[in-house]
């Protein structure tokens, strides 16, 4: 029940995006739907593949480290 609730609320902000629109005929519908899928795929990585949680966890304290450096 709590994937159903997730993904009617990412429909529900797309169509809420979509509505408010101003110009709702030149939405690029593919982009949107590549964004869609690579997010629905980065979320099975990190939930299903045992080592990809090390890996973000690295790119993170790399990102990490990089801020501190620059401030």
């Amino acid at each position: 029940m709590a994937q159903f609730h997730s993904f009617l609320g990412v429909f529900a902000i797309g169509l809420l995006a979509w509505l408010l629109s101003e110009r709702r005929q030149e939405v690029p519908w593919r982009m949107v739907i590549g964004g869609l899928l690579l997010q629905a795929v980065l979320a099975i990585a990190l939930l299903k593949l045992p080592g990809m949680k090390a890996v973000f966890v690295s790119v993170n304290d790399a990102v990490d480290l990089l801020d501190t450096a620059t401030r």
